[in-house]
């Protein structure tokens, strides 16, 4: 390591002796490494990185009391809350125009489902569900069963698929099209919530003291692993490939996730004892994690099993605490990854997601070196083997890669 840091400092100090280098190179090396995450690692420092968050604007002003959100497509999302006048309230809204394409009054709000076109919303009550065409901004068709979690259908038609209590059914259902499966009670018990894949026809369900992942085409479990106490559990998800299930279960004096995969069940202990809401960031690398205070979110690197960054909110979440007996959908993530639409006490949020709270020190140490040397090999007019590239060029490529990095995984 103390090589490295060594070389690292030698190249940075031989570019930056250059007059032709431009200032976006310099902010480009800052981003990704700094002096004192350098000293850090050199004394082996364990600390963790963090972004203050202050003044935030409430993307949803007609929202003062949100509860969950949802990303719907590029610049919309959709939520429900309670408004200024305490009335529950779902809102589908266009944020650049800005403008709500849906404001609907409702009572007993549970849960929001998102089609994968981005054209339907799916609102779930206590004894209800609506879909919503979110281009035409008008309702399409409504399920009266008692249902509370709800996901869209593994198709390109808005058929939604969920658990009906009051018929012990799994259903999937669109007005055009039922279909109902007899699903084991010791698969689907009606205390403990489950989360879908997100493209195959099966679901995460904690039953019985074991984790159970249910095939509803083929009506067969694919896995079931022995894991934790049903009451215990607060939910699951999965991550973008679905080839991993996050579950966050709360024991008396610690939350504990259980993270299930190809190679068996690995346990993550985070450092507070409630949290609210979890959810896996797009590059498959980051388990975001909102604590029960709502006033800061931990980044995990899940499969090295440490957080490596805090975003921190500042204003008047410190002293507000809510009871729950499941995760709530107070997190999501754009598309391309960039962007972090938070659901806090008194406002819904967007927050720009940056490299630094993606990776981590060791991560940022050894690509800097790369970019580095990449800076250094393309700009040096005595080399011979490769072409000298403008600085403006090998700007954009650093961008690029770095972007690649952070947001694809």
């Amino acid at each position: 390591m103390q090589k490295d840091i060594s070389v690292l400092r030698h190249s940075a100090a031989h570019l930056l002796a250059h007059k032709e280098s431009s200032m976006k190179l310099h902010s480009m090396l800052f981003l990704c490494v700094s002096i004192p995450s350098l000293v850090a690692m050199e004394k082996q420092l364990p600390l963790i990185p963090c972004t203050k968050m202050e003044n935030l604007e409430n993307i949803i002003p007609d929202i003062a009391f949100p509860q969950a959100i949802h990303v719907v497509r590029k610049n919309v999302v959709a939520a429900f809350g309670k408004d200024n006048e305490h009335k529950e309230r779902f809102i589908v809204r266009d944020l650049e125009a800005p403008k709500n394409i849906i404001s609907s009054l409702r009572t007993g709000l549970q849960s929001i489902a998102v089609h994968k076109s981005g054209n339907y919303v799916a609102l779930s009550q206590t004894k209800l569900i609506t879909v919503f065409d979110t281009v035409k901004s008008k309702e399409e068709w409504f399920y009266e069963g008692n249902c509370s979690l709800i996901a869209f259908y593994s198709t390109d038609k808005p058929q939604v698929v969920f658990y009906d209590r009051s018929r012990e059914n799994l259903i999937i259902y669109s007005p055009l099209y039922k279909r109902k499966i007899a699903v084991p009670i010791n698969v689907m018990p009606t205390c403990c919530p489950f989360a879908h894949h997100p493209t195959k026809k099966e679901f995460a369900h904690n039953g019985d003291s074991a984790l159970t992942i249910y095939d509803y085409d083929e009506n067969k479990q694919v896995r079931l692993e022995q894991s934790f106490k049903p009451a215990l559990v607060l939910g699951q998800y999965y991550n973008r490939d679905g080839l991993c299930v996050a579950t966050m279960v709360n024991d008396v004096n610690e939350s504990i996730i259980v993270l299930s995969s190809s190679n068996g069940l690995e346990y993550i202990y985070p450092k507070e004892k409630v949290y609210l809401s979890m959810l896996f960031h797009s590059n498959n690398k980051i388990l975001l994690l909102l604590n029960g205070q709502m006033d800061h979110i931990e980044c995990w690197d899940y499969k090295n099993k440490k957080c490596i960054h805090t975003i921190i909110f500042f204003g008047d979440n410190s002293s507000f605490r809510i009871s729950h007996n499941q995760l709530q959908n107070r997190l999501a993530i754009s598309h391309d990854g960039r962007e972090l639409f938070v659901a806090l006490r008194d406002k819904c949020v967007r927050i720009l997601l940056t490299f630094q709270m993606l990776c981590s020190e060791e991560e940022k140490k050894q690509l800097s070196f790369k970019l580095l040397l990449l800076m250094d090999k393309c700009s040096n007019e005595n080399n011979k083997d490769i072409p000298v590239l403008n600085k403006d060029i090998i700007y954009v490529i650093m961008q690029k890669l770095l972007n690649l990095y952070a947001f694809k995984g």
